[in-house]
């Protein structure tokens, strides 16, 4: 709508297109609207609308005038806002004690009634009269009632059933409403995006994603697919020597780690290569990083997944933290088959096909086959670390990378991919304070290698 330039004030007056203008000055002075080519200005005379030679359109003056918008302006007089033609001519007789500016072909505006919107000929769109009023876009309009907020066709019928205590427009498909419980998106349907989810404020859809922020002040970013996952509050890796300062400060810490370095699998791996156990430098690594993380002092508990590889982590792990060797634990949903797999084994023959484009798809979208919702089985996979770490000391869950990766990306701390996926002993660490749970993702300082 302002493809000329803005009249840009300078000491010798205005500019037009870069040529000064000596001598000229304006009270208010707005850009250039297209198609009309005029500008609202004020200055001694009165508001007024001037074209690209900088001369006036007609010779009326008003107390103001608002730029064109679908070839409509609103202006005053003392009688109140009309609207007028880029000629100048009146559109009709009416006046308001306030006008919006024309969206859609309609236009808000207010009587001693209320608000309302007006057609491009002066005609009322519908008779009712509301608290507030919003511009159509896509044909719906926000308008606020005696019982809460709503939305309205341009016949004024209302779109659904639903009522708010706060409602925004409609943008791509899903509107920011509010009840008593807080903020959420509906559909044109009002059906919600996640029905028993509220937060303590939320975005419209901006390239495919919300920004929401939960009742406990975190951020999520939320996708019009229902899936999402949490902003990070500190990108920042913590490795063995934090988790030992942690321990000393009696922290609670969970570590929920990828197993250290195995022999390699290949698609045609047996028994989805649960059978491939570590390498000596991969039980020479956990053996370290149970040694490093001794130096706390802590008391030490162990889950695992039920996969070799996994408990031969905890063992290396546990020997050098010089604790018993049989003090850990194994759980399915740490693997075999995990959380995020449903069972029905539908996952397999996208996955063998290609591992990590299945994986981040997966992150990304929420849904696979063979997978279940990502936000919901990652919310049950903390539920249940947060229930098994210990009242005191660490508790390590030895996983697999789908795992650690899935985590790590729900928890907003990285966004794996095949050329930066999900070292060995890498995962989430949760440290917590007695007040709130904080996640940190974890490296271990021992090695890069990638799977």
């Amino acid at each position: 709508m302002h493809d000329h330039p803005i009249l840009n004030e300078a000491e010798s007056g205005y500019l037009l297109h870069g040529v000064p203008w000596p001598g000229r000055s304006f009270e208010v002075a707005t850009s250039f609207h297209t198609p009309e080519g005029l500008a609202a200005v004020r200055d001694g005379t009165g508001a007024y609308h001037l074209d690209l030679n900088g001369m006036p359109r007609y010779d009326a003056r008003y107390l103001e005038t608002c730029g064109f918008y679908e070839g409509i302006a609103a202006v005053r007089d003392e009688r109140g806002w009309f609207h007028i033609s880029p000629d100048g001519s009146p559109v009709h007789d009416r006046r308001f004690r306030w006008s919006g500016n024309f969206q859609g072909d309609l236009c808000v505006v207010q009587d001693s009634k209320g608000f309302f919107h007006l057609t491009r000929q002066g005609l009322d769109a519908y008779s009712d009269r509301y608290r507030y009023a919003g511009d159509f876009r896509y044909g719906v309009a926000v308008v606020y009632g005696a019982d809460g907020a709503f939305h309205i066709r341009t016949d004024g019928s209302p779109l659904n059933v639903a009522s708010y205590v706060h409602a925004e427009p409609y943008h791509k498909g899903w509107a920011v409403v509010a009840d008593d419980a807080g903020f959420f998106h509906v559909d044109r349907a009002g059906n919600p995006l996640l029905p028993s989810a509220r937060f303590r404020s939320a975005e419209p859809f901006y390239n495919g994603v919300s920004l929401c922020r939960t009742d406990k002040g975190g951020l999520i970013r939320l996708r019009p697919n229902g899936n999402w996952n949490h902003v990070a509050s500190d990108l920042r890796p913590v490795t063995s020597n934090e988790i030992a300062r942690f321990l000393g400060e009696r922290k609670r810490v969970g570590l929920f780690l990828r197993h250290s370095e195995r022999h390699p699998i290949t698609p045609l791996s047996p028994n989805w290569g649960n059978d491939v156990v570590l390498t000596e430098r991969g039980s020479r690594r956990a053996f370290e990083l149970g040694s490093a993380l001794a130096a706390g002092g802590a008391r030490f508990r162990f889950w695992s997944s039920p996969v070799k590889r996994c408990r031969q982590t905890c063992l290396a792990i546990a020997e050098g933290a010089g604790v018993q060797s049989d003090t850990f634990e194994t759980h399915r949903y740490l693997g075999d088959p995990g959380i995020y797999i449903d069972g029905s084994g539908a996952h397999e023959e996208p996955m063998r096909a290609n591992h990590h484009d299945f994986a981040c798809r997966f992150f990304e979208t929420g849904r696979a086959a063979g997978m279940r919702f990502f936000p919901e089985a990652s919310m049950k996979l903390l539920a249940f670390l947060r229930q098994q770490m210990s009242s005191d000391g660490c508790t390590i869950f030895i996983t697999h990378d789908l795992f650690a990766a899935a985590l790590m990306s729900f928890l907003g701390l990285k966004a794996p991919e095949k050329g930066d996926w999900c070292d060995y002993l890498e995962g989430v660490c949760l440290a917590d304070d007695g007040i709130r749970v904080t996640y940190r993702r974890f490296v271990d300082e021992g090695g890069t290698e990638q799977c």
